[in-house]
């Protein structure tokens, strides 16, 4: 049995709709876990179940199920009983990965490949799958490899480093919670989850900004941009493949490729200083090297392109008090063009379009007037919509999203208590069928190394041996990166 319960919106119901039409996967947060105990396996089945029971009693969304999942208006719904086995993946030991080689990379593609909607039963889409690493010393010391994925419906990026937030807590106080390490776990009679943020704020449009979404969907290209309406503006813009690869047929997924990249923190430091002198947050320097990144690689392509329109997600919640620290689909997205050279190294033009972005994205997280995703309240059918837009090519090059730097270090454990801390952090997302070409994540540790994941559909960019390619842009920006100290 299943009690309706308060929470989905339009936006929600969008990433749904996108979720069973085999559109999209999951967003992933992998984190490595280090313990100091005498305890020869102190991440048990029994233990992660009791952090597990901590997490949903937190955070009320994770014990949310998607009913009726397949029609126009899904709902979100409380279980009696949520069997937290049915979410936990245990894997074999493995050696420490590498977080650029095709081991981890294989091991992320997988987590993104694996549906979490099995066969039309109703559950909880979210998945934890923890592997020890088997080369550790001292032995006192051990390392797990930890990934939560979740479906975009339920969680954004920030409610994706929530959950390691609490699961870290968790570990660090087992045994002292009151709550059992058995699998079953009963939920509270009432869910407590965000309201739908179009419910929790006034979300205005204003007059131009809602002319300008309208005449870019349903007028012509070269008209949509003399209104200054069209995403691409007036230039010669790369947006990947002229039209998208076939859709997969039900119940397949569409699938994941991708590509990661590690950055020293020696660099990262580095390059916050040099951003610190001008005023440019790391989304923005980061958006920029890509644009950079992409004109190099797609030139030794024989493709010239100084022009690229970027989608940079954008977290609501300092606009929305009942958000704050609840995990929650609370994201909106802020669209700029961006224009590069082929310089060698950035030239203060870019750096000036960096600062612009930074400003951009300041004042847009500030504001809930002209939010993009309070235009899904004019769609008659969310899903025809997604549908429609699966079917069209991209108007944008690439969309990124920052999760900020997760701060995972030492609590002062005494000696005689289990010392658990993060080590490193991944963000990564699925591709996305109605989307940009790929999309850059970036998630880091504090004072940590930067991970930077690619992701894209298979002939989604529009060019032979995407692989490569996109290895290319990866690797011209960590060049650039260095290149900044």
């Amino acid at each position: 049995k299943w009690a309706l319960t308060p929470g989905q919106g339009l936006n929600e119901r969008r990433c749904i709709s996108r979720d069973v039409l085999g559109l999209y996967g999951c967003i992933v947060t992998y984190a490595v876990y280090t313990c100091t105990s005498t305890d020869t396996d102190p991440l048990r089945h029994d233990m992660v179940m009791q952090a597990l029971a901590r997490c949903c009693a937190e955070h009320h969304m994770l014990a949310a199920a998607i009913v009726d999942f397949e029609m126009e208006a899904p709902q979100f719904a409380n279980p009696q009983r949520m069997d937290l086995k049915d979410h936990v993946r245990m894997l074999q030991s493995t050696e420490s990965r590498d977080h650029g080689g095709d081991d981890f990379c294989g091991f992320l593609e997988a987590i993104h490949n694996d549906s979490l909607y099995e066969n039309g039963v109703v559950r909880q889409p979210w998945r934890l799958y923890i592997q020890p690493f088997s080369t550790v010393s001292p032995s006192s010391v051990k390392r797990f490899g930890v990934a939560f994925a979740c479906s975009h419906a339920l969680a954004d990026g920030a409610s994706a480093i929530m959950f390691h937030t609490s699961f870290l807590k968790a570990l660090r106080h087992t045994g002292d919670q009151g709550l059992d390490a058995k699998p079953l776990w009963d939920p509270i009679p009432a869910l407590n989850v965000p309201p739908p943020l179009e419910r929790a704020a006034s979300l205005s449009i204003s007059w131009l900004f809602f002319l300008k979404a309208v005449s870019s969907s349903i007028l012509p290209r070269t008209v949509a941009q003399a209104l200054g309406a069209s995403s691409a503006g007036t230039g010669n813009i790369w947006t990947g493949s002229p039209q998208r690869p076939g859709r997969p047929s039900l119940p397949q997924l569409l699938r994941t490729t991708l590509c990661v990249r590690q950055i020293c923190g020696v660099v990262v430091g580095e390059a916050l200083a040099a951003c610190r002198k001008r005023k440019v947050r790391l989304t923005g320097l980061l958006t920029v090297l890509t644009c950079r990144a992409l004109c190099a690689a797609l030139r030794l392509r024989g493709q010239q392109y100084s022009r690229f329109a970027v989608e940079t997600a954008l977290d609501l919640r300092r606009c929305v008090p009942q958000a704050q620290n609840r995990m929650g689909n609370i994201v909106s997205a802020v669209n700029d063009t961006i224009a590069v050279s082929s310089s060698r190294t950035i030239t203060q033009e870019e750096w000036t379009q960096a600062q612009h972005l930074t400003a951009r994205l300041s004042e847009a997280s500030s504001t809930l007037a002209d939010q993009p995703v309070a235009l899904l309240k004019y769609l008659s059918n969310i899903r025809d919509w997604v549908v429609e837009r699966a079917s069209k090519p991209s108007d944008l090059s690439f969309g990124i999203s920052n999760v900020g730097a997760f701060d995972g270090g030492n609590d002062g454990s005494s000696a005689d208590m289990p010392s658990w801390t993060v080590d490193d952090m991944v963000f990564s997302q699925s591709a996305d069928g109605t989307g940009p070409p790929f999309n850059l994540n970036v998630a880091s540790t504090k004072g940590g190394s930067l991970n930077l994941v690619a992701t894209w559909w298979p002939g989604m960019l529009g060019v032979k041996g995407e692989s490569e390619f996109m290895d290319a842009v990866l690797d011209s920006l960590e060049v650039q990166m260095r290149e900044l100290s």
